[in-house]
């Protein structure tokens, strides 16, 4: 007996250690890729909507948030985020990425507030996500760019969080839960997609939870609040012409559209050999490590709600699968980085989501894991991080120069004078640049909407765009 008890203790502590170790590599992991938020950068679209946002104000909001961006939350972070800025006179680009950052990753540690022997393990769960969200794919477009990543980063840290609700056994009709549906609702399309499509899939268990009369009407609210969003979408954006493309293969056309967005997301999936990163494999070790480390948390016969955490994985799937359908359908082609950003965010929730639904049964016996529950995701990040290596480094050589080039802009489009100096930033492998040529431009008479966004946010008439450093 005392042998028995001594081998437990021991395997307990190897495991929590290695779970410590896999915690803090994944932290530094994070911490290198937050290390690169002062190379975010405004886009056309801050400029122009901000500039809208001073010069007409609520007709414009109005129009925006009614034929093409119906984001309810998202919209009005923006619009607090305008706010700030203008009053500070400040783009105040670290503060709001930083910010959404922090939510983000708060969210996923909120699973550490439940009482667990554990919490190493759980630590390392909720670490995991924010970690492969920005290592598996492009990052730029989500988490580093303002007008975008109020969207996308929102959606993404109310989905989050209510995956940690479901894992938890919070019972999924409560306010909380609710309240997060919504958020993610109301903060993008797709996050509109995943919401409409989980209310449907899992109103069997929301009513078997709590078979009252009110759950029918909680229950109904995201599913009408995610409805109306789509509805908006459907009379709104899908009949503007965004791009000049209005005839193509796929546009208009529902089933090449479908099969060509089936191809894509099976690429996206794993089952593709022509990818840098080899997304297949990480969501194997990602499946494997969750169902481990779920399997041991769960050694004290807790319940596991293996069908709404699959419910919850499917809505996820079909949304990223949509996402894909649409694009094909309205622009004849997969657009754009922050659409694939978020999939494969959706990707990896869902297999997690899988991963802890598997734990339910255990096929083989685990006891001899259990000391290397977390190691699937070491060797995860074994895989992942070295590929974006050169591309981080390279990055954080340009953190300088990017910094004094937003700055000398800054400077010149708020003097007072007619002209200004837009200083090009170089570009960056991980961070990109929206690239602007380099040349005069004057207002009125230049057909690019980036030059003319960025004077009529500065009162200008005339911008020079330069590559030079600024002097």
């Amino acid at each position: 007996m005392k042998a028995h008890i001594t081998k437990k203790s021991l395997t307990d502590f190897l495991e929590l250690s290695i779970a410590a170790v896999i915690s803090l590599f994944l932290t530094v992991s994070i911490a290198i890729y937050a290390r690169l938020i002062p190379l975010s950068r405004w886009q056309a679209d801050e400029f122009i909507t901000f500039a809208h946002n001073r010069d007409t104000g609520l007709p414009f909001l109005l129009d925006r948030f009614f034929h093409w961006s119906p984001r309810p939350v998202s919209e009005f972070i923006l619009w607090l985020y305008y706010l700030a800025s203008t009053a500070l006179h400040r783009p105040m680009i670290t503060a709001i990425i930083g910010s959404l950052w922090a939510v983000l990753i708060i969210s996923g540690l909120a699973i550490l507030r439940r009482s667990s022997n554990k919490k190493l393990l759980q630590l390392c769960l909720c670490l995991a996500l924010p970690a492969f969200y920005l290592l598996d794919t492009d990052p730029t477009e989500v988490f580093f760019w303002p007008q975008s990543a109020v969207a996308y980063v929102t959606t993404l840290a109310a989905i989050t969080l209510l995956f940690w609700e479901i894992a938890s056994n919070t019972p999924i009709t409560s306010t909380r839960s609710i309240v997060l549906l919504i958020i993610a609702a109301w903060s993008s399309e797709t996050g509109a997609f995943f919401v409409f499509l989980f209310t449907i899939m899992n109103a069997p268990f929301a009513f078997s939870e709590q078979p009252q009369p009110p759950v029918f009407f909680r229950w109904s609210l995201p599913l009408l609040g995610s409805g109306l969003i789509l509805f908006l979408l459907l009379l709104g954006r899908v009949g503007t012409p965004e791009l000049p493309i209005q005839t193509g293969h796929y546009i208009h056309h529902v089933l090449p559209s479908a099969q060509a967005a089936t191809g894509v997301l099976m690429e996206e999936l794993g089952f593709s050999t022509q990818s840098q990163m080899p997304l297949g494999w990480i969501h194997l070790l990602f499946f494997l490590g969750a169902r481990w480390c779920w399997s041991s948390m769960r050694r004290d016969g807790a319940r596991i709600r293996a069908g709404l955490l699959t419910g919850f994985a499917l809505a996820l799937l079909s949304a990223a699968y949509i996402s894909i359908l649409a694009a094909y359908y309205q622009f004849d082609y997969v657009c754009c980085a922050r659409h694939a950003t978020i999939r494969e965010s959706y990707i990896l929730l869902a297999v997690m989501a899988l991963g802890f639904a598997s734990a339910r049964w255990s096929l083989i016996d685990t006891r001899y894991l259990r000391a290397v529950s977390a190691l699937p995701f070491a060797v995860a990040l074994l895989i992942a991080l070295p590929v974006r290596l050169p591309a981080l480094q390279h990055d954080h050589a340009l953190i300088d120069q990017v910094t004094a080039a937003k700055a000398a802009t800054w400077v010149s489009g708020t003097a007072h004078a007619e002209a200004m100096t837009f200083y090009q930033q170089p570009d960056g492998m991980i961070v990109h640049n929206g690239y602007l040529p380099a040349g005069n431009y004057i207002l009125g008479q230049t057909q690019n909407w980036i030059p003319t966004g960025i004077m009529q946010f500065f009162h200008k008439q005339k911008l020079t765009v330069t590559a030079a450093p600024p002097p």
